[in-house]
């Protein structure tokens, strides 16, 4: 399976899975708008899953090592899915999520 499929000669415009985009920036707009929201459920998950080790672990040095390390990971990775469609949006590639 191909990600360009197909690219027009006369209007320069790539076929994709996505779509039919005419440069990057489109390109790169619409990959975030599918993957921000699915990002985001897996954040929201991920947390609750990390808080109810920490509330289990009994004191469980490991578990609750476990439980903090996943907490860091989730708010770090969230971190920076913002931070790149802060530097998108710097640079002149418009993401708004509609």
């Amino acid at each position: 399976m191909e990600l360009f499929q197909q690219v027009s000669a006369s209007s320069g415009t790539a076929h994709t899975e996505f779509g039919d985009f005419a440069n990057v920036g489109t390109y790169v707009t619409a990959v975030l708008r599918w993957a921000n929201p699915i990002i985001a459920s897996l954040a929201v998950l991920m947390l609750i899953i990390a808080g109810y080790m920490y509330m289990t672990s009994q004191g469980n040095p490991d578990q609750i090592k476990k439980a903090k390390e996943i907490i860091i990971g989730v708010v770090l990775g969230v971190a920076l899915l913002y931070l790149a469609s802060l530097l998108f949006n710097t640079i002149g590639i418009d993401i708004n999520y509609h």
